[in-house]
């Protein structure tokens, strides 16, 4: 059922549109959609970017605000200082009555974020918290006594059998748009360095959704029969080179497990299973991390 309220998509390290619950939910529950990117690295400290992760974060703001532009005619908004502030500022604007996002697993902002969702829900304001850049939330896949799993080829079989349907698509539906500009660019933020060092990355790395999605293909193409053993020697370009992407979302792990999933479907025996669930295995060891 569509609610007549308007909806603030607020983006932090889930830069896609395919497979974003909190995306996916704003635009199945609301008519009127405004996605917002809030730069608060002073609510990080001491754990706030590097200028290489700045670097990043630039380019993959700039191909999220196009694919929002080109597939929905939304306009990314671009705010700066504190979380909580700007999300106020932008309700009152334009009359938001929900907030989604997804969820990060920091301490610091773990704290942060459940203090911004008490804060809406006193205001009246619906606000929801989702999972996008796991599998499985932490504490989710414990063993027979209830406990974390603490060695990992028992976490591994477990998961593998746990493992949910694919990502979703990014929806068709285009929800409207308030008739407003971002107050910021991209370019406000100065996330690029003075120093312009980083013109070394062009060519190596482009970052965004898309890029992504053909980082994986690539890998899959040239490097993937062999991941399982070429993956240890550090001279050799083998492995998927997707950490980056995932790191600030381009990509979900449920994305490149179904892709990985369907090729040994369609490939069975004519395809060296050991590579694929070599690679696999890394996939879930970040969920074993956390």
């Amino acid at each position: 059922m569509t609610m007549k309220s308007a909806a603030i998509l607020w983006f932090r390290h889930d830069l896609r549109l395919h497979d974003n619950p909190a995306l996916v939910e704003a635009f199945e529950r609301h008519g009127c959609v405004i996605p917002v990117f809030i730069h608060s690295p002073q609510e990080e400290a001491p754990w706030s970017a590097g200028e290489a992760s700045q670097w990043w974060l630039h380019h993959s703001l700039q191909a999220l605000q196009t694919s929002l532009k080109k597939r929905y005619g939304l306009i990314l908004q671009i705010r700066s200082g504190n979380a909580f502030d700007q999300l106020q500022s932008l309700i009152r604007e334009c009359d938001a009555g929900a907030v989604y996002w997804n969820r990060r697993y920091e301490p610091r902002l773990i704290r942060r974020d459940e203090a911004i969702k008490e804060q809406l829900i006193k205001q009246g304001i619906t606000a929801k918290i989702f999972n996008a850049s796991l599998l499985f939330d932490p504490g989710q896949i414990m063993n027979q006594q209830g406990q974390p799993y603490k060695v990992f080829s028992a976490f591994y079989k477990r998961c593998q059998s746990q493992l949910s349907q694919a990502g979703v698509s990014a929806p068709v539906k285009i929800p409207a748009t308030k008739p407003f500009r971002s107050n910021l660019t991209v370019a406000d933020l100065a996330l690029l360095s003075k120093h312009a060092w980083y013109e070394k990355f062009d060519g190596l790395w482009q970052p965004g959704e898309d890029s992504a999605h053909r980082q994986l293909l690539r890998f899959i193409d040239y490097h993937l029969t062999h991941y399982a053993v070429q993956r240890d020697h550090l001279a050799s370009n083998a492995t998927s080179s997707l950490s980056a992407h995932l790191h600030f979302g381009e990509i979900s792990p449920r994305q490149i497990l179904t892709v990985t999933q369907q090729i040994k479907l369609n490939q069975g025996k004519d395809l060296d299973l050991n590579a694929i669930e070599a690679y696999e295995r890394q996939i879930i060891w970040r969920e074993f991390a956390h």
